[in-house]
C-alpha cells in the first residue's frame, strides 16, 4: 500500500475539493490567490504543509479548461518592494517591467500563491518560456557531452541520439 496521497484519491477529498473551490473562487474575483489565504478561509491551518498544491493547481487548471497558473512569490502579494536599495509600489507596471521578480523560481523564492495566465498576466508566460528554454538547452548540452565522453573513453553511444547537428554516433 502507498504512502503518498495520489491524485485520485485527492479528487475524492472533501477537504481537498473545498481547498479548489475556494481558490477558484479568489481567482474569479483577483485573477490571483495566497495559498495561506485560501488555508485561513478554510480553517485548515493545522494541514497546511500536507497539502498537495500541484493537485490543487492542476485541479484548478483542469477546471478552467486550459487556463494556466504561474506559481508567484511573497512579493506579489506586498504592497511594497525593494527594486535597486528602495522601495517602489508594487503596480501592474512594476509587474510588467520585472517579472521575473515575481515568478516564484530561483533565487530561493517560495512559491506563496498562484496567478491566472490571461492577456493582463501574459508577461509572466515570457519568463517561464525562457526558463524552460534555458533549462532545455542545459539538459540538451549535458548530454551530448556525455555522449561525447562515452565515445572518447571507447563506448559506443545508441544511434538513435541525435542533435540538430550530425549524428552523435560512432
Amino acid at each position: 500500500m502507498s504512502k503518498f496521497l495520489r491524485r485520485a484519491t485527492a479528487e475524492k477529498s472533501p477537504t481537498y475539493m473545498a481547498v479548489r473551490d475556494e481558490a477558484l473562487a479568489l481567482l474569479k474575483t483577483s485573477s490571483s490567490f495566497r495559498k495561506d489565504t485560501v488555508i485561513t478561509r478554510l480553517r485548515l491551518e493545522v494541514f497546511a504543509d500536507a497539502i498537495r498544491w500541484d493537485y490543487i493547481r492542476s485541479m484548478i487548471q483542469d477546471e478552467l479548461g486550459g487556463v494556466d497558473l504561474i506559481p508567484v512569490a511573497e512579493a506579489y502579494f506586498q504592497a511594497r518592494i525593494l527594486i535597486n536599495g528602495r522601495m517602489e509600489s508594487n503596480t501592474k507596471e512594476l509587474r510588467k517591467r520585472l517579472p521575473e521578480r515575481f515568478v516564484a523560481s530561483g533565487h530561493g523564492k517560495k512559491t506563496t500563491g498562484y496567478v491566472t495566465v490571461v492577456p493582463e498576466n501574459n508577461h509572466f508566460v515570457v519568463v517561464v518560456a525562457r526558463r524552460k528554454d534555458a533549462q532545455a538547452m542545459g539538459s540538451k548540452r549535458a548530454a551530448e557531452k556525455f555522449v561525447i565522453d562515452a565515445k572518447d573513453r571507447g563506448c559506443l553511444a545508441p544511434p538513435a541520439i541525435e542533435s540538430n547537428g550530425p549524428a552523435l554516433t560512432a
